[in-house]
Parts: structure tokens; C-alpha cells; sequence
């Protein structure tokens, strides 16, 4: 029988949902919003012209599968945090630090820039905080249950 699972474990499979939804739904907008920034710079400068090849739509689009990309891939990995597999609480906690020393890493974009990474890290801290402290950690550290007769 399979023991039942921590709500803290619960908690955290809802705020990486939360997370998931944030940082596509959010990347896409920052994408469409820069847009005519980025086509106002290709018409600006004559010699990008010549070196850039690509669309400001098909960098959308490029955009969208990539972030496609990446919520099917968090999908998994919040399925496979559910299911008590240590690898995925892993890589979890090794993707919050990659992306805290993006976001720490120059060029410094002011308290305005950083507001927008508030919702970013505070679910990856709180979904972390939830996974490795009891009674969370127990979900991972769980062992199998032996056979009846074995």
C-alpha cells in the first residue's frame, strides 16, 4: 500500500503549477511586448538589416514553442516530485540556482527589473522549502514496501 502523501508535498506540486503558468504566461507577454522595440531597432539600423534573418514574428513563434517546450518538461517533473522521485526534487532545486545567479548576474536592471523575478523565485523557494523540510523530505525519503510473504 502507498503511503499517503504529505500536504506539503501538495502544496508544492500547486505552487509549481503556479510557477509553470507564471514564467510561460509571462515570457510570452515580455516576448509580444518587445516586439516593436525589436522592429523598431531592425528599421533603425540599416546594418542589422543586412545581418539579422529573422522575423520579429517568427521570433514569436520561436518564443512560443520554446516555452511550450518548457512547461511540458515542468509538467513532468511536477508529476514525477508527486510520485516521490528524487531526481526530479533535484533538479528542481538545481534549476532555482542556475536561474537565482541569472538573476543576480549583471547587467543590473534597477528594483523595477527585479519585481517582476519576485513571483519567479518566492514559489521556487517556497515549493524548495516545502520538498527538503519535514515532512516533505519524508515523501522522498520513503523506502518501498516489501511484498506480503517476501
Amino acid at each position: 500500500m502507498q503511503p499517503e502523501k504529505p500536504k506539503a508535498v501538495l502544496y508544492a506540486e500547486r505552487a509549481l503549477w503556479a510557477w509553470t503558468a507564471w514564467i510561460c504566461l509571462f515570457g510570452v507577454y515580455q516576448t509580444s511586448a518587445s516586439i516593436p522595440d525589436l522592429e523598431q531597432a531592425i528599421t533603425i539600423t540599416t546594418q542589422l538589416q543586412g545581418m539579422v534573418t529573422i522575423t520579429p514574428q517568427t521570433l514569436m513563434a520561436v518564443t512560443v514553442v520554446g516555452y511550450a517546450a518548457l512547461a511540458l518538461t515542468m509538467v513532468w517533473i511536477v508529476l514525477k516530485i508527486g510520485a516521490g522521485k528524487r531526481w526530479a526534487r533535484s533538479s528542481l532545486l538545481l534549476g532555482f540556482i542556475l536561474d537565482a545567479l541569472y538573476t543576480l548576474s549583471p547587467p543590473h536592471h534597477g528594483i523595477l527589473g527585479y519585481l517582476t523575478d519576485v513571483p519567479d523565485l518566492g514559489l521556487q523557494i517556497y515549493t524548495l522549502v516545502m520538498l527538503y523540510t519535514a515532512p516533505g523530505s519524508g515523501w522522498f525519503n520513503r523506502t518501498k514496501p516489501t511484498p506480503a510473504g517476501a
